[in-house]
């Protein structure tokens, strides 16, 4: 089966198909995909099309905003999340964990 995943991968690549649709088309891991594929060269109407596509400039820093506002909103759940375990530290706890990273 994953033999034959993989030659089909390779056939989709060679068609200029970009690696998450393969991904989305054989429903396997981006990770195998890029493995499968990642010795098949695209030409340069390939290249163009895939980043016309939605690999361009633009695009890449919208997923990079996205990317940031969800890391911002799971640190901000962590921290919540520690504030609500720690109650309160003396000063004798403060000074001991101090001295333990310094």
């Amino acid at each position: 089966m994953k033999l034959e995943e993989k030659k089909l991968a390779q056939t989709l690549r060679r068609q200029g198909f970009s690696l998450r649709d393969i991904q989305r088309k054989l429903k396997v891991s981006k990770g195998s995909v890029s493995t499968w594929v990642r010795d098949i060269p695209l030409t340069k109407i390939q290249k163009r099309e895939l980043a016309e596509k939605g690999f361009s400039r633009e695009k890449i820093e919208q997923r990079r905003v996205t990317r940031l506002a969800h890391e911002d909103y799971r640190r901000q759940l962590i921290v919540e999340k520690a504030k609500k375990d720690v109650t309160s530290f003396s000063e004798r706890d403060l000074f001991i964990t101090g001295v333990i990273f310094y």
